[in-house]
């Protein structure tokens, strides 16, 4: 029998809300991975120079993840604010779940990834940046990665029906010699099957619809 670890971890960065004055220097942070076919929560810690964590209950942030072949931003998500002002354990923290669905239709490469505060003096809203490390640079580096977990498998679309006789019961019928797979191996289902029927004619009415 093979025995297997798996480790239950808080993907933690740190950002820094105040750049280098030269003590506990930090000239870089580590490469954040997301993993496609699951949701991948990131916690950021919010620090100055001197590696203590910020009070940000008052605060809020963007995360964004941006291509680096375009320089536009793909994915853009505001971070939920875990610092209560009285916890140890959560001072200078927020996060942010990027699903599954975030990811789905974005390459597995590298990305860069940038936190901005969002400040906001009820006219104005303008943009502060916070620092990936203590030497001013502002933007961290993302590998999407593909292959860890199952593949989504699009819907598979059926369009070559006839007709039959119209006392017949079942009036449509599709025919081919080929097979539709429903993949009851990933979805872990063998039972049931969903379809949606998109009808455009109805007894010479020309219209939308769709049944599920």
């Amino acid at each position: 029998m093979q025995t297997v670890s798996r480790y239950l971890l808080t993907n933690l960065v740190i950002a820094y809300i105040n750049g280098y004055h030269g003590r506990n220097s930090k000239v870089y942070d580590r490469r954040l991975q997301l993993f496609k076919g699951a949701s991948n929560p990131i916690t950021f810690t919010f620090k100055n120079e001197d590696q203590k964590a910020q009070d940000i209950t008052s605060k809020s942030f963007e995360f964004s993840l941006i291509d680096t072949d375009s320089k536009k931003a793909v994915l853009t998500r505001n971070l939920t604010i875990n610092d209560d002002g009285s916890t140890f354990s959560t001072k200078g923290t927020a996060s942010v779940t990027i699903t599954d669905g975030d990811l789905l239709s974005l390459d597995s490469k590298f990305y860069n990834y940038a936190v901005r505060e969002i400040i906001s003096d009820g006219s104005t809203t303008y943009f502060q940046v916070t620092y990936a490390d203590t030497g001013y640079n502002c933007a961290g580096s993302v590998e999407l990665i593909d292959g860890a977990f199952p593949a989504f498998a699009p819907s598979q679309t059926v369009e070559s029906f006839t007709g039959r006789t119209s006392n017949n019961p079942f009036p449509l019928r599709f025919t081919s010699s080929a097979t539709i797979s429903a993949h009851p191996g990933q979805n872990n289902n063998e039972k049931f099957l969903g379809f949606k029927l998109k009808i455009s004619s109805i007894n010479g009415i020309t219209n939308n619809c769709v049944h599920t």
